[in-house]
């Protein structure tokens, strides 16, 4: 389905794959659940996550194998936004290629796919509609997951805490609004970000970033 030429075989061979993922036992979930678990302290332990951006039916066939032979547990097929432009890989795409790749490996069980470091590079209508799309395009592709991510937007210059963490609390606040009204049966996992790793995000230096401390963070869930 991903590189049949004709776009309606494409389309055709797309929705016939996620369509036929219930009768081979392939179930879109979320990781809300656990997350819930560790917070009331029922849960103790972690989650891999695997980012995904090249030969994606072959790559994922082989960790559904994995899985399947090693039995492990919860595990989470990612993609971020950044990753989504330069592998050309859209949610649908992604989605289609990760039901097909479970479905042939004979993997039965939850597949949790997530959309990693949501950013906006300015809060500018234009920019703020980018994210909207790509959120709607998430949701209906099954993405149960979804981080986040406008620290980009945090403005150290600023006075405060508060100040500076400002615009990253109201956008973050409204794309989860958004998320709970897109969301179906599944109540999707939803994750914030409060500052860079090392005053970095992936290979840009990021002038007077700091790793996000505890008292950012309060500011951030207030």
């Amino acid at each position: 389905c991903v590189f049949a030429k004709d776009d309606k075989v494409r389309e055709f061979a797309g929705r016939l794959i996620r369509g036929s993922r219930k009768g081979f036992g392939v179930r879109l979930n979320s990781t809300q659940g656990f997350y819930q678990g560790i917070l009331e302290k029922k849960i103790k332990m972690i989650v891999p996550a695997f980012n995904v951006r090249s030969l994606s039916f072959d790559t994922m066939t082989s960790l559904f194998k994995a899985v399947r032979d090693e039995k492990v547990g919860l595990f989470i097929l990612e993609i971020a936004q950044s990753e989504i432009g330069y592998t050309k890989q859209p949610p649908m795409e992604f989605a289609t290629a990760a039901i097909a790749a479970a479905i042939y490996s004979g993997y039965e069980g939850d597949l949790i796919l997530q959309l990693d470091h949501l950013q906006a590079g300015n809060n500018s209508e234009e920019e703020l509609k980018k994210i909207v799309r790509l959120l709607r395009e998430s949701c209906a592709a099954g993405f149960g997951a979804v981080d986040i991510d406008m620290s980009k937007l945090v403005d150290y210059k600023k006075q405060g805490l508060s100040q500076q963490q400002a615009e990253n609390v109201r956008l973050t606040a409204y794309f989860t609004l958004l998320l709970r009204a897109l969301e179906d049966k599944v109540r999707i996992a939803i994750g914030g970000e409060v500052g860079e790793i090392g005053g970095t995000e992936g290979d840009e230096a990021v002038e007077g970033a700091e790793v996000g401390s505890e008292e950012e963070m309060q500011v951030f869930y207030r």
